[in-house]
């Protein structure tokens, strides 16, 4: 058994309230259109010899050229999961370190069209298996 301390989640957000999928409609669906996208995009490209940094530079290229925002604090696209602060690696802008580093890994866009005041943050975690990436 494979125990994480983290989950996968997704939140829907507006005005700093959490908001029901029913609440957000047309725009919640797109948003979670793109996002299952952007997961689909990282499963079929992501690779144990690219960096952190790699992903972040390709994300948030697909992100705004598709008329979305980075929300996430540290402008990050995931995380390692690990068991202490020393281990945690963040995928951020210019992260050298291989994802193949790491036993497992979050894939988290926080995101919005830009000029929405609804936000979306769709969250799984990942490994590596033979090389390909698989979901937790």
């Amino acid at each position: 058994m494979i125990t994480i301390g983290d989950s996968a989640r997704t939140y829907f957000l507006r005005e700093g309230g959490i908001v029901s999928a029913a609440e957000a409609g047309a725009e919640e669906a797109e948003a979670m259109d793109f996002e299952a996208y952007l997961h689909s995009v990282f499963i079929k490209t992501a690779r144990p010899d690219m960096t952190f940094g790699d992903v972040h530079q390709k994300m948030a290229a697909l992100v705004a050229e598709s008329g979305y925002e980075n929300l996430d604090l540290l402008d990050a696209y995931g995380h390692s999961i690990a068991a202490s602060t020393e281990d945690f690696i963040i995928m951020e802008k210019g992260n050298e370190r291989f994802l193949g580093s790491v036993n497992y890994f979050t894939f988290e866009p926080h995101i919005a069209k830009v000029g929405s005041s609804l936000a979306v943050k769709y969250e799984e975690i990942y490994y590596f298996d033979h090389g390909s990436v698989k979901m937790v």
